[in-house]
């Protein structure tokens, strides 16, 4: 094979020939600002190649413009973007005083025991946190499997006390 065959067949991947070793995609090409840095070294001005990460749409991109239907469809919807953070609503129980705001939003990957140290932080003494007023979760429980099976609409509601309120 040529080198005017494997150009035109990477033109065809729209994939840009370069002298770099990294091939760049001809809309990646156009979005970049600028692939170089200055830099100062013993009273000398070099030029150093640092590459800039950007992003290819849908529509710039050849090959998936050419995908059938259902796969265009599978793509676009993994790729989009999915909720990282989920909202809690917290309820006082007794005489422990109410959080002001009620309610948070937080990272679906952290841990229960996040909840209890966030609490213990804010009201100054040890509290136990309840959902939906009976379970009490492992405090190495993550939230987003808690947020699964006991949301109530849009949120999970954490009741909190300073003694122990559900036997």
């Amino acid at each position: 094979m040529s080198d005017k065959d494997l150009a035109s067949s990477l033109m065809e991947l729209n994939i840009k020939v370069g002298t770099t070793d990294i091939p760049q995609t001809i809309a990646e090409e156009q979005n970049q600002v600028s692939d170089t840095k200055e830099e100062v070294l013993d009273d000398e001005t070099t030029i150093k190649n640092d590459p800039q990460k950007t992003k290819i749409t849908l529509n710039q991109s050849m090959m998936l413009s050419k995908l059938p239907a259902k796969t265009t469809s599978a793509v676009l919807s993994v790729s989009k973007p999915t909720e990282s953070k989920i909202q809690i609503r917290f309820k006082s129980i007794g005489s422990v005083d109410q959080v002001s705001p009620a309610v948070f939003k937080i990272s679906k990957s952290s841990k229960f025991s996040s909840i209890l140290r966030f609490l213990e932080l804010k009201l100054g003494k040890k509290v136990y946190c309840y959902l939906n007023n009976s379970v009490s979760p492992n405090p190495d429980e993550e939230l987003e499997n808690l947020y699964n099976i006991f949301r109530v609409g849009d949120e999970l509601i954490v009741s909190y006390c300073n003694i122990v309120a559900f036997g």
